[in-house]
């Protein structure tokens, strides 16, 4: 560790020059809450390696290894513009690999918030893995990248922003590969798998509470023991209504 001051007129956040270069350390959650306020409160230890360089207002990290259980481990390099100040403070994180479990991410608890509640359906994706970027600030960023699940794969380029305190606002396009469409919705009787694409704007507290304008292409979808194609889907969908249009050059659709 190696910090460099600079001049007479110090201030540990905006002047200290950190040269941190760590491998396969122990760190508790609540240390790291001095710089990054949203960790304050959180007592869970993580176990790191990387590089940090740069002031605490200018932050870079490569190299970085973060393992927070058994299951869930993050590999990325990062450049954070603005700390500690989180809710300004800019950032770009190239994620090389996120893995988890559903479970696992559906049990972390976050101070003055609880545990994070994705839902039932969240949590039958079982295993998952992502790698991409997150560009923007933590309430208005994009999120670039693959995710893989137990019950398939998306590929998402997505905005994300707050709409009230318990809703968020989303827009973008997202392609699901191969999803288990009947396992996410229960519905096995009825539904298979679904390979479409989809340019979404809508708002979302849960999978089960929300509302969104789409315009998608299927290129398929097992219903009925049957595969359909090439389905063109336009409207507003929520989770009790649909008001739209499809159409499809499919004989069986028309």
């Amino acid at each position: 560790l190696e910090i460099m001051e600079n001049g007479d007129d110090f201030d540990f956040i905006r002047d200290a020059n950190l040269d941190i270069t760590l491998h396969s350390s122990l760190i508790s959650l609540s240390d790291l809450g001095y710089f990054i306020e949203p960790l304050r409160g959180m007592n869970k230890e993580i176990l790191f390696s990387g590089s940090i360089h740069g002031t605490v207002e200018e932050m870079n990290g490569r190299d970085i290894m973060i393992s927070y259980s058994d299951s869930t481990m993050l590999v990325c390099d990062f450049d954070l513009s603005g700390m500690p100040d989180i809710d300004n403070t800019f950032m770009f994180i190239r994620i090389g690999s996120l893995t988890s479990t559903a479970h696992e991410i559906a049990e972390i608890e976050i101070p003055g918030t609880g545990r994070l509640d994705p839902g039932d359906e969240f949590r039958k994706l079982g295993a998952i893995s992502f790698n991409g970027n997150f560009t923007g600030f933590i309430r208005d960023f994009v999120t670039y990248g693959t995710l893989n699940t137990g019950l398939g794969s998306f590929s998402t380029d997505i905005l994300f922003r707050p709409d009230t305190s318990n809703a968020f606002f989303y827009k973008g396009t997202l392609q699901a590969h191969s999803v288990g469409l009947g396992k996410v919705l229960d519905r096995e009787d009825i539904l298979g798998s679904l390979t479409a694409r989809m340019d979404v704007e809508g708002t979302s507290r849960s999978f089960k509470n929300f509302r969104a304008d789409i315009e998608a292409t299927i290129e398929s979808l097992e219903f009925m023991d049957y595969t359909y194609r090439d389905i063109e889907i336009n409207g507003l969908v929520t989770e009790k209504i649909w008001d739209g249009a499809i159409s499809s050059a499919t004989e069986d659709l028309k």
